[in-house]
């Protein structure tokens, strides 16, 4: 299982440009998954990279980017956009997307779907909204 980590534009936490290097290096960086065990799994079933090209060895594929809202409420697609054009460029024919971030009715079929039927490759496509919401103190991974 290989993880690829994005930079978010704004720097925020969750996908912080430092995530590759803890974890490359055995350190969790998500509150809720110890030090200890990264580094039980590192090397053998989780490889994180900021390398789009291994995806082309991946047969499913996660994307839980950030999407912010703008000032009139509206969501900023723009992080989830890239990260599944870029995506896309390395997955084999027969692989599968699973979008976890928080979006609205429709946007998966609206605007990642069309990214990929212009890819011309057969790549399924999933929803799975994420079940996380970074930086809420009252709910976490655990209530």
């Amino acid at each position: 299982m290989s993880f690829l980590f994005t930079p978010h534009p704004r720097g925020r936490v969750i996908s912080a440009p430092q995530w590759p290097l803890l974890a490359q290096s055995g350190l969790s960086p998500i509150d809720y998954l110890t030090s200890s065990e990264i580094e039980k799994v590192l090397g053998k079933t989780y490889f994180p990279t900021i390398d789009y090209s291994l995806l082309s060895n991946c047969e499913v594929v996660s994307i839980a980017v950030p999407t912010p809202v703008d000032e009139k409420d509206q969501p900023d697609l723009r992080m989830l956009n890239s990260v599944a054009s870029e995506a896309i460029k390395y997955l084999p024919t027969g692989s599968m997307i699973i979008i976890e971030s928080t979006i609205n009715v429709g946007t998966t079929r609206k605007d990642i779907l069309p990214l990929i039927k212009s890819s011309g490759k057969e790549i399924d496509l999933v929803y799975s909204p994420e079940r996380i919401d970074p930086g809420n103190a009252k709910y976490n991974v655990v209530n």
